[in-house]
Formats: C-alpha cells, sequence, structure tokens
C-alpha cells in the first residue's frame, strides 16, 4: 500500500542521510579511513554478513539490510538497486581525489546517490522495459544527476569554502562571475532540455519523467531551505542568484513543495 511505500521512502532516506552525514564527518577526513569505510559498505552488498570494524559502517549496513528485505519483499527490481548502490560507492572513493572537470562532473553524478535514490523510486513501478525505454530512463537519471551537482555544489559552496576539504565545484572557475554563469547556463540547458523529453503519449515514460520532475523540484527547495547551507549561502552567491532560474522557470520556488516544471 502507499503508507508501506512511503514508510520504505522514509527508511532508505535515513540510511543515506546517515551514511553521507558520517561521509562529511571529521573521522574520515584522510582517504585511508574513507577506503575502509566505503570498502566495509561495498562488501555487505555483496556478503550481509560482513562485519566491519567500524561501528557506524555495521549501523550503516543494518540499515540498508533493512530495507532491501522490504525492498524484496515489495517486488522491487533488487538487481537494479544494489548495482547502482555499488555505483554511488566507487564515486564516493575517488571524490575527494583531484581530478579533470569532466571527470568531477562524472564522479559528482555518482556520488551524490541520486541514481540509487531514483532506482528506488522506480522499483515502485516494477515493469518490463524495452531497451529503447531503459535508454530514456538513463538520461533522465543523468540529467537530475547533473541539477543534483548544481543544487548541491552550488548552495554547499560557502560550507565546503570554509571546510578546504578535498575537490569542490568552484576550484575549477577563475572568479565569482565565470562559477555564476557556468550555473546559470548550464542549469538553463538541463531544464530546457529535460522538458523537451517530456511525452504524455508514452505512458510508462510519462511516469518516470514525472517523478524525476518531482526530484528536481524537491532537491532544489531542500537546498535552498535546508539550514545545512543557510548559513552559508549568502557568501558565495547572492540571495537572488541561488534562485538558480532556468530562463525565469524557478523565479518563485522557494516555499512552493507542489512548484511543477512547464514550458
Amino acid at each position: 500500500c502507499d503508507s508501506q511505500k512511503s514508510q520504505l521512502s522514509n527508511d532508505r532516506l535515513e540510511w543515506y542521510f546517515y551514511i553521507d552525514w558520517f561521509l562529511d564527518s571529521e573521522c574520515i577526513s584522510e582517504q585511508k579511513n574513507l577506503a575502509e569505510c566505503v570498502h566495509d559498505l561495498s562488501i555487505f552488498l555483496n556478503n550481509p554478513s560482513h562485519k566491519s570494524k567500524i561501528e557506524w559502517v555495521n549501523n550503516a549496513n543494518s540499515l540498508l539490510k533493512y530495507v532491501l528485505q522490504k525492498s524484496n519483499y515489495a517486488k522491487y527490481q533488487i538487481e537494479s538497486i544494489i548495482e547502482e548502490i555499488t555505483s554511488y560507492y566507487n564515486s564516493l572513493l575517488i571524490e575527494k581525489s583531484k581530478m579533470n572537470f569532466s571527470k568531477y562532473i562524472s564522479n559528482r553524478i555518482g556520488s551524490t546517490g541520486s541514481a540509487s535514490e531514483l532506482e528506488c523510486c522506480f522499483g515502485y513501478k516494477n515493469v518490463a522495459l524495452s531497451h529503447s525505454e531503459k535508454m530514456h530512463i538513463a538520461l533522465f537519471k543523468n540529467l537530475f544527476g547533473q541539477c543534483q551537482i548544481l543544487h548541491n555544489d552550488t548552495l554547499s559552496a560557502g560550507k565546503e569554502f570554509y571546510e578546504q576539504n578535498g575537490a569542490r565545484i568552484f576550484d575549477y572557475f577563475s572568479n565569482h562571475d565565470s562559477f555564476s554563469n557556468f550555473v546559470q547556463e548550464s542549469y538553463s540547458r538541463l531544464i530546457d532540455t529535460f522538458i523537451s523529453l517530456q511525452s504524455q503519449e508514452h505512458e510508462n515514460l510519462y511516469w518516470y519523467w514525472q517523478s524525476v520532475q518531482n526530484w528536481i523540484c524537491g532537491s532544489l527547495i531542500w537546498h535552498l531551505n535546508s539550514g545545512r547551507y543557510s548559513n552559508y549561502v549568502q557568501n558565495i552567491l547572492p540571495r537572488s542568484d541561488t534562485k538558480l532560474s532556468a530562463n525565469g522557470r524557478f523565479s518563485s520556488l522557494e516555499g512552493q513543495s507542489n512548484y511543477k516544471l512547464s514550458h
């Protein structure tokens, strides 16, 4: 039922943010510690009996075990979910490494965990898809991943500036204006592309498109209003800039939890 799916979604997000909190903590600021944590998280996917020497990793694995058991009971496509979680873990391993900008963007799509989150949501549908449909859905996920990078890495830029820990998106730009222009132009292009893929004639794809639409909007609203970043936003971008407007489409997003993308 919907209430069970809603609870499962909450449990899954608890697992995700639990890991995210520890990954941002000082206890794994060194690459060696990060590698050990992610290694034990990854092993668990193939060996649920694995026990780590790190307590929080065992707790995270217990949360994931519960989520996967419930997902399996609900007949979700577990293999696809585990595949995306594996990619998420692999991206985390090199997230703090120095790399070129193209590699940074590609890896950040993985390390945000956006693909695994969407795959869990897509599990609700649990229908057989054609090759063409799978290709379209992969594109939806990629576009959302890029949007989430801009949400997270722009609005957390002030926070990360003070932490100075690992690769940061604004390190790839020579000044504030070039960074701000990149964000605005990229976001406009991504939203235009995503809207162009809307097709109500194809029922299956339209359901997935709507799901990703909700995630794009929800992600932006959360990042704009989260206390995690609100104390830092003004130090990198003026508040008017953080609306990330795509040709004005998002000019009044704050506080509108029921906002829908439209032409």
